[in-house]
């Protein structure tokens, strides 16, 4: 059966709705933090950079930052724009007018990813409107047509060998196959199951990290074999992801891989009387996908030639974005702690909702909702001698009193009156051996590197 002849349309039923739950999910865990991350008194407030770009570009501001936050900005339309995510995400889940749900979706995410700094810099909060412009072009036929199908498997291959490729490229732990020594004591936030995978992996790092470039690097080619081929990708693929769901905190990525994933099954495989059917041709819909694909050979032949890594179509707009997923191998895990005080004597502990503190929680299962500030503080840990403007701003929220800002916390100590003074200690955290676990019931050992004081 040629290519022309495999029907999609199952599988194109299943990504749409699964495109609305993972809406869903990417809005609805923005709802519970968007308060204390771009509200007028959170820690990195949306009309502040509005104005700040605006004085700088003027007009041209919207080209550098499309976002529409720029016709207005207060606390109320901010949260009013995250509400609509959550209902439009609901109706695209159900199939209600799915080309205009999708393109909404996309113009409120891209919204704030835009003016979201680093709190949404995330690889797949591009992933995700990347795959939304891909989506919309596909639902605008009532058919899936083949060059769209190609496209959306293409983009799936790209996504993911350029994960494996750039492991090899940047990092030596990944070419001397001992990355998986250090990933699930290293990872953001790990779940409870973590401490376990990392037990296994250091008996078997060599193996497991060959397991993951293989999956990565080699696997992806089997996208673009006949059905059977096609499908055996789809299972080893799926391993993949499932392992890393099951192991970690990565909010809705692994499930949008996923998702991208249903195109390389057909309609045969769900039925067990097989059918031949070809959508028909729609010119304006196959130079749309013929575009789309130029675009993805082009940032596919970026990974070996400069040239072509240089070339950018809208960048600001994510129409088609560099991927390299956990390229660098993080081989040590630093926490910074807070303690507040009202009179440098007696210090009470500041806590954080998920990351990890406390060395008797392994981890804790937050995916696939993702806490945007306890994330940045696992990156704010990877140089604690240059600390990042937006903890200077959080840690001026905390002085101020910022309800906003300390709602994003665990349970906040000085909800009445804010500290006057703040310490801020590096520590360094290594997982425990079934041995050491036994005997003190603790997942973690924990060592001071340095500490320090703030004031207002």
């Amino acid at each position: 059966m040629g290519f022309l002849e495999q029907n999609y349309t199952i599988s194109t039923f299943i990504f749409f709705k699964g495109l609305g739950v993972i809406y869903f999910l990417a809005f609805f865990s923005l709802l519970l933090q968007v308060e204390g991350l771009f509200c007028s008194n959170g820690i990195s407030p949306i009309g502040a950079l509005v104005k700040y770009i605006e004085k700088i570009y003027g007009k041209r501001g919207f080209l550098k930052a499309p976002s529409i936050f720029f016709y207005r900005y207060d606390d109320a339309f901010i949260k009013f724009c995250v509400l609509m995510g959550v209902f439009l995400s609901l109706f695209l889940a159900v199939g209600i007018a799915t080309p205009f749900t999708i393109f909404f979706l996309w113009a409120i995410y891209l919204s704030f990813v835009s003016l979201g700094q680093e709190f949404l810099s995330y690889q797949w909060d591009v992933l995700l409107l990347e795959v939304s412009v891909l989506g919309f072009f596909l639902s605008l036929s009532s058919t899936p047509p083949a060059l769209g199908i190609f496209c959306l498997q293409f983009f799936l291959f790209r996504f993911l060998f350029s994960s494996g490729y750039w492991k090899i490229r940047t990092d030596k732990n990944w070419r001397n196959l001992t990355s998986m020594r250090f990933h699930f004591e290293t990872q953001p936030l790990p779940n409870p199951l973590s401490w376990y995978f990392h037990q296994f992996a250091i008996r078997f790092s060599k193996s497991t990290t060959f397991l993951v470039l293989f999956l990565e690097l080699a696997v992806p080619f089997l996208f673009f074999g006949p059905p059977n081929i096609k499908i055996l990708g789809f299972f080893l693929t799926l391993f993949l992801q499932v392992l890393i769901i099951f192991s970690g905190n990565y909010c809705f990525f692994n499930l949008l891989t996923i998702l991208l994933q249903v195109f390389l099954i057909n309609d045969n495989f769900y039925s067990q009387n097989p059918f031949y059917f070809y959508g028909g041709t729609n010119i304006f819909l196959e130079i749309i996908f013929g575009i789309l694909i130029f675009l993805n050979v082009l940032r596919f032949l970026g990974l070996f030639f400069k040239k072509f890594e240089a070339i950018r179509i809208l960048p600001a707009f994510c129409f088609s974005n560099s991927y390299g997923l956990f390229a660098m191998m993080t081989t040590k895990r630093y926490e910074i702690n807070l303690e507040g005080s009202m009179d440098g004597s007696s210090w009470k502990k500041i806590p954080f909702k998920y990351k990890m503190e406390d060395p008797k929680i392994g981890g804790i299962q937050i995916a696939p909702l993702q806490p945007r500030l306890d994330w940045q503080m696992w990156f704010l840990a990877l140089d604690p001698n240059n600390l990042s403007p937006w903890f200077n701003d959080f840690l001026e929220k905390i002085f101020k009193g910022s309800k906003e800002a300390v709602s994003l916390l665990g349970d906040y100590p000085f909800k009445e009156t804010p500290p006057k003074k703040i310490r801020i200690s590096v520590c360094l955290y290594r997982y425990s051996t079934f041995a050491e676990r036994k005997q003190n019931k603790n997942f973690w050992k924990v060592q001071t590197i340095s500490s320090f004081l703030v004031e207002p």
